[in-house]
């Protein structure tokens, strides 16, 4: 031991406040022994060093004064072989390792978290529910309760939620299950809930498509179809369409014509930029269809159920609806004829018939 031994415990237990006799009484051994210690006339027992490190909690190496340097190559190495183990599906020998790194390091959060991921890995793939996998799952608990108490680290956060509601779920709590995922963001949380097994699951997988399909288009519209030509574009929005087409089968789409208004006014405004009058004028009265129905289910304020086996389980209230433009939806529709794009197609008797007919809706 090359630094000084003695002037680090005599810190340790003055910041503590503790006495010289409570140490050993702790440690099983003499009074004389700790003094000896911190005179600097001898060290502990190699044996011991967990157990002091433990009583003053801190780890074995801030104790003998070890390096950041030195603790960092040590996890990187705990690390290269965790990565070994795992992908040779050798879990409980994975499990084993990061034990063992906890042992030497109970406050080290990186380490925490890869020993809790390692030790769900066996609690998970036990078939059985006996008192051994219980036990084992109640640490991967404690393990993510202080994960989510200490680190402020996203992904470690949202690991530790993640396996928390697993083995939950697996010890048969869905009420605590629910209670982390709510932990979650939003898409997240989402997520967490289909894999919960209870009466709302069937729901929660169904919500989550619906959010994930609204998660699609978004991206796809705001960051995907710029970069392409408008013949690109069209195509991309004739694909989105046909997506929620599918998923809303039976043409129930409820809050969803406000999207299905959406892209059919977009192809509208393509198809006039590419110069086809003809599906120009068609995607407009689709749009103009969509708003109304749109407008129409707003109004209503009923909660309102989707046909389609793959959304019948998702309910909408109309009176949760926000929106970011004042009017309804074929008021919105009207503003976007004032595109340039139509000014070529303003004086056609369909283009009038159609503005007519949104200026008689629009509020």
């Amino acid at each position: 031991m090359e630094f000084d031994f003695a002037k680090k415990l005599k810190e340790l237990r003055a910041g503590r406040e503790v006495t010289q006799e409570t140490l050993a009484k702790h440690l099983q051994i003499s009074p004389q022994a700790v003094s000896k210690w911190e005179r600097g006339e001898g060290y502990p027992d190699i044996t011991l060093l967990p157990r002091i490190a433990a009583f003053f909690d801190v780890t074995v190496d801030e104790l003998l004064g070890t390096t950041e340097e030195i603790r960092r190559e040590k996890i990187s190495k705990w690390k290269d072989q965790s990565h070994k183990l795992r992908k040779a599906g050798e879990i409980e020998k994975d499990r084993d390792l990061w034990e063992s790194a906890y042992s030497e390091y109970p406050k080290e959060l990186e380490v925490i978290s890869a020993y809790m991921y390692s030790l769900w890995q066996v609690f998970f793939s036990s078939p059985a529910k006996d008192e051994k996998t219980v036990e084992q799952g109640e640490k991967v608990i404690k393990l993510g309760e202080e994960i989510l108490a200490r680190s402020s680290d996203p992904g470690q956060r949202y690991t530790a939620i993640q396996l928390t509601v697993f083995t939950y779920d697996k010890l048969g709590n869905a009420v605590k299950a629910k209670e982390y995922a709510d932990m979650a963001p939003s898409i997240c949380r989402n997520v967490l809930y289909t894999h919960i097994n209870d009466e709302d699951n069937l729901k929660c997988c169904q919500i989550l498509v619906v959010n994930l399909l609204d998660l699609l288009t978004t991206t796809i519209e705001e960051k995907i179809e710029q970069h392409y030509s408008t013949e690109t574009r069209i195509e991309i929005a004739k694909n989105v369409l046909s997506i929620y087409q599918g998923l809303f089968k039976n043409g129930d789409y409820g809050f969803y014509n406000c999207r299905m208004s959406i892209y059919t006014g977009k192809l509208s405004r393509l198809y006039a930029i590419a110069g086809d009058k003809e599906k120009c004028f068609a995607e407009l009265r689709d749009s103009f269809e969509y708003a109304k129905a749109y407008d129409e289910y707003n109004a209503s304020g009923k909660p309102y159920a989707h046909s389609s086996p793959l959304v019948d389980k998702v309910v909408a209230d109309p009176g949760t609806v926000i929106k970011s433009y004042t009017g309804n939806d074929c008021s919105l529709v009207l503003g976007w004829i004032k595109n340039s794009v139509y000014d070529p197609y303003r004086d056609d008797p369909e283009f009038i018939r159609i503005k007519t007919a949104l200026e008689e809706h629009a509020k």
